[in-house]
């Protein structure tokens, strides 16, 4: 079975990653999920990191097909995006953004 997977990779400054974490858990998780295009999703915590102050996260959202990812990234990526920037004033770089990116998507391939 083919997906697809959004992979967002986040660098947070490990005096924030709590409030960061709990937020992303409670609200923002939840809020990508419910728009009901998303079949599953995955949070890594990174084993190291570039920078020593900053911890690092990978979240992934699959989805069945490319047609529900082309709908999420034209229709809920930039509201939902731009709600984790205000929550954590990232347009000026304060608190956690020094590295932000997404691997806009992968094909995934499970074997069973």
């Amino acid at each position: 079975m083919k997906t697809i997977a959004l992979k967002l990779t986040i660098s947070i400054k490990k005096v924030y990653e709590g409030e960061w974490f709990e937020w992303m858990a409670k609200e923002q998780i939840p809020d990508t999920i419910n728009t009901g295009l998303i079949i599953d999703f995955f949070i890594h915590k990174m084993v190291s990191s570039i920078l020593p102050e900053y911890v690092e996260y990978e979240i992934g959202y699959i989805f069945h097909y490319k047609k529900e990812y082309e709908e999420y990234m034209e229709n809920f990526r930039l509201d939902l995006n731009q709600k984790h920037h205000q929550k954590f004033n990232l347009s000026s770089r304060s608190k956690f953004e020094e590295r932000a990116y997404e691997d806009l998507s992968h094909e995934v391939i499970k074997l069973n």
